[in-house]
């Protein structure tokens, strides 16, 4: 038996995802319970060449404020069913329904990123919120041309999450290896009215040493907007620096942005990514862009060579959640959001 509590720290938790590392492996069937009262939860297991992680949801833990949770055998029973499930379309798509609802569509297609189409709104009512999601980062071995050779998906179904990994290598214009990429995406069982979910991307060098291109051309996280949204975003969007509308958000770097009211979106970038904080740009077409390789160019007076590059071995990792909340949420919910996302609880081990 493993006694955990969790330490809100100075941030409400709200429906929060929360993981701990141990160091056993958890052969056999737990269960988590919430202590006072013996109340089970879903709690979900992944294997880690050193042990066991545990990731469950808080539901609510005020500031300043602990929770106490007991992890404990019990006789083998039926496990509880899946939330979170995959099904393969047609045309190499995959889509992801959370309690038999639509949540969002996966397309994976040769020489190109693989892109989230149809993200649902809390609710999974009416029309998406968005059409696709995506991430592009402009490499510079000799070329900034380079090719997506794909991969294989591999799904993860689950009570707390669900996971779906994907692994390609990029080919430069010689046709020579430039580096390998895994694209993490995680979709989290929440209640009806929140939606999350994760990106984590990681490239490694295997010809180096790379860089990326600057001065930025794209950014990297693009957030296609789904009509009538994008049209109702360039007055409201704003970012955690206090910018609001679409020409005052690229002027200063910021760790989010958001669209509230209606729309009832956010976008995080981990302050752990390379080159965090992200510059945010909304596009007249409702493309909505996160481009960390901007800090890089703020460095180029300073640092001539300020560009992000990788060693052959060396890998980056650059991670980000979507955030969608429904009933016109204000700024400061999807404030909330972000700070559980960049500074999670901690869990302590009894």
């Amino acid at each position: 038996m493993f006694h955990l509590r969790v330490h809100a720290g100075p941030h409400d938790r709200r429906h929060c995802p929360v993981s701990v590392d141990l160091t056993v492996d958890l052969d056999g069937v737990f269960t988590l319970y919430q202590d006072p009262g013996r109340r089970p939860r879903y709690v979900q297991f992944e294997s880690l060449p050193s042990g066991s992680r545990l990731t469950w949801m808080i539901e609510r833990l005020d500031a300043g404020q602990v929770q106490d949770f007991r992890l404990v055998r019990t006789p083998k029973r039926r496990r509880p069913s899946p939330r979170i499930r995959w099904k393969d379309l047609e045309n190499e798509q995959i889509e992801a329904t959370l309690d038999g609802a639509p949540f969002c569509i996966w397309r994976f297609l040769r020489d190109e990123p693989p892109r989230l189409l149809e993200l649902r709104p809390p609710g999974a009512a009416g029309a998406p919120l968005l059409d696709q999601v995506w991430l592009h980062a402009d490499l510079w071995p000799i070329s900034p041309s380079h090719t997506i050779v794909a991969g294989q998906a591999s799904k993860v179904p689950g009570a707390v999450y669900g996971k779906l990994t994907y692994r390609c290598h990029w080919l430069g214009p010689r046709q020579q290896r430039l580096g390998e990429e895994r694209t993490q995406w995680t979709v989290y069982a929440t209640p009806e009215r929140l939606r999350l979910l994760d990106l984590e991307s990681q490239i490694c060098a295997t010809t180096g040493p790379i860089a990326f291109a600057a001065p930025s051309l794209n950014g990297h996280l693009h957030l296609r907007l789904a009509e009538p949204h994008h049209q109702a975003a360039a007055d409201v969007i704003c970012t955690a620096a206090g910018a609001v509308g679409r020409e005052a958000i690229p002027q200063l770097p910021a760790g989010w942005c958001a669209i509230p009211g209606s729309t009832g979106l956010a976008a995080f970038e981990h302050p752990s990514n390379p080159g965090s904080g992200s510059i945010w740009r909304l596009s007249s077409d409702g493309v909505l862009s996160a481009d960390p390789f901007a800090a890089f160019d703020r460095f180029g007076p300073y640092v001539p060579e300020s560009r992000l590059q990788l060693a052959v071995g060396e890998a980056a990792t650059f991670c980000y959640r979507i955030c969608a909340l429904s009933g016109d949420p204000p700024v400061r919910a999807l404030r909330s959001k972000y700070l559980a996302y960049a500074f999670p609880p901690i869990v302590e081990v009894l």
